[in-house]
């Protein structure tokens, strides 16, 4: 919580330059998701990404941060345990990746709100927070050229969160 709360003061300040530097996706969600996985025995992560897929164009120790926000919210929202997919994919322009819960979902009402500063979904006492978190992976994201979404089937039905982030030029050029 404390690096969030720096993180969004550097922001804030104009303190924060992101690297533009090559990211793969894959490592970096194995690591970050087998890093929340050990403290939480009742979920089971799942990476599913594909053989080949380009790098992005980023700043890894953002996106490490970006990732295990989610999965930590994946992990809150979804208290009685169950899956943690993340999956990702690439259109030519940029990579995209998706962490998929099968949690306690979203109204549709509260998904245009996610990602502004101290706003949560849902009313839930017993779930902590301070509505920092999605608020800084939206900035962090951005910082980078990016954006990220929310999506969910509805209340019960699980959520599904997408990072976009640009393909690495050398890579547009490789594939184009």
């Amino acid at each position: 919580m404390l690096a969030n709360m720096l993180s969004v003061a550097a922001i804030m300040a104009g303190r924060l330059t992101p690297l533009a530097e090559p990211v793969l996706v894959e490592p970096i969600a194995r690591r970050t998701s087998a890093e929340v996985a050990a403290a939480t025995p009742d979920h089971r992560f799942v990476i599913q990404v594909p053989t080949g897929l380009p790098a992005a164009e980023g700043d890894a120790e953002l996106l490490i941060q970006v990732m295990r926000n989610l999965y930590e919210n994946a992990v809150k929202y979804s208290p009685q345990g169950g899956m943690v997919l993340t999956t990702a994919d690439a259109d030519g322009h940029w990579v995209r990746v998706q962490v998929h819960d099968n949690g306690i979902g979203l109204a549709p009402e509260a998904v245009p709100d996610l990602f502004q500063r101290f706003r949560r979904a849902g009313t839930d006492p017993t779930i902590r927070g301070m509505g920092l978190g999605l608020y800084l992976s939206r900035m962090l994201i951005e910082a980078q050229g990016g954006s990220i979404c929310a999506s969910s089937a509805g209340p019960g039905k699980g959520s599904t969160f997408t990072i976009s982030l640009p393909i690495i030029r050398e890579s547009v050029g490789e594939n184009a």
